[in-house]
């Protein structure tokens, strides 16, 4: 009866020494290989150069969330309340042919703004996004910030996500004069924080037409349960938004909020999609008189990837969208309708006119 009892001990501990064997071992790779920037952090910029002229008296830029290529219509995602954790590599192809293929269709843009660009991970079979971006887009400056930077993401367990490096890319037909990271508040307890995105936005300033605008490309925390996270992100972009407009640049601030923008009301979205409201909404009274939050209210701009995208039935939502100085005037703002066919935001499309004194 004894020896039965040892056996039936090492065979229960056994497995569960290894198992936490297991997590304190990348508990302690994490830590280790813990990508930690500071505060704000320059990015590298092209060398100098003189193609800083708008033909036209108008700017147009777009901002698109790709999701890293692996969150097309098919997909669903594990973190999110589905099982997948990248889609088949021949989908894969697919969704990232998609995606290009849209860039092309797009049209006359002079600055893009992508969030979810991998530059190498597993969920994306390593492919590097980034150049295959810059393909595309020849003669363009790019510039690219890390928000997710982890060697070796745990979950799920028994088909971990693996290695993830994958950020921002700002694309410009302007010369960039300088370009920081700016790194937002951890938005997770340790250890999950260990491997997940460390959000931030890249502010770039160029010169056009002989003018100083700022531009920021963000991404806002998306699992902030207390909304402290999103409180503390706004308010350290406000505040550089703010003080590049008292400094007299144009100022444009576009991305992935994760919030829906003030005064968002679903009736006015007419695609037929099922809708949700994120709440709280970004307060109206977040910027300074004069400021404008801009976005098409007709059309959603992200879906919920609990499951396969089903029109009518998958949950959509508005969290895509610019914030604009006083000083620029919006022309027009429109969200292209892709129908999540490729990733699972659809890209928004803003022409303004830059208002001189």
């Amino acid at each position: 009866m004894v020896e039965w009892i040892k056996i039936a001990l090492w065979i229960v501990l056994v497995p569960l020494g290894l198992i936490i064997l297991y997590l304190a071992g990348v508990i302690i790779w994490g830590m280790i290989t813990l990508y930690a920037p500071p505060p704000v952090e320059n990015s590298a910029v092209p060398k100098p150069c003189t193609d800083n002229t708008l033909p036209e008296d108008t700017l147009t830029l777009i901002t698109w969330n790709i999701g890293y290529g692996g969150l097309g219509k098919e997909m669903d995602f594990f973190y999110e309340g589905g099982v997948r954790v990248r889609p088949e590599r021949d989908l894969y192809d697919r969704y990232r042919k998609g995606i290009l293929d849209q860039l092309y269709r797009l049209g006359n843009i002079d600055l893009f703004l992508f969030q979810e660009v991998d530059q190498s991970a597993k969920r994306s079979y390593h492919d590097d996004q980034v150049k295959r971006i810059q393909g595309v887009l020849p003669g363009y400056h790019t510039l690219f910030a890390f928000n997710y930077r982890v060697r070796f993401v745990p979950l799920p367990f028994l088909h971990p996500m693996g290695d993830v490096q994958s950020g921002l890319l700002t694309a410009s037909r302007f010369c960039p004069q300088t370009a920081s990271r700016y790194a937002f508040p951890p938005d997770e307890s340790w250890p999950t924080r260990l491997f997940m995105l460390q959000r931030c936005f890249l502010l770039t300033e160029l010169t056009v037409n002989d003018q100083p605008l700022t531009l920021i490309n963000t991404h806002h925390s998306a699992y902030d349960e207390t909304g402290e996270a999103k409180s503390m992100q706004l308010e350290i972009l406000r505040k550089e938004a703010t003080d590049a407009y008292q400094k007299g640049h144009y100022v444009i601030a576009g991305g992935d909020w994760n919030q829906n923008p003030p005064d968002f009301r679903q009736e006015r979205i007419t695609s037929g999609d099922a809708l949700k409201t994120i709440d709280p909404l970004i307060p109206a009274g977040l910027m300074p008189s004069g400021w404008k939050w801009v976005y098409d209210p007709s059309q959603p701009t992200n879906r919920d990837v609990d499951k396969p995208y089903a029109k009518g039935a998958t949950r959509t939502t508005l969290i895509d969208f610019f914030l604009v100085s006083p000083n620029v005037e919006v022309v027009e703002v429109k969200t292209v309708p892709v129908h999540f066919e490729f990733t699972d935001h659809q890209p928004v499309v803003l022409k303004v006119r830059l208002i001189r004194d």
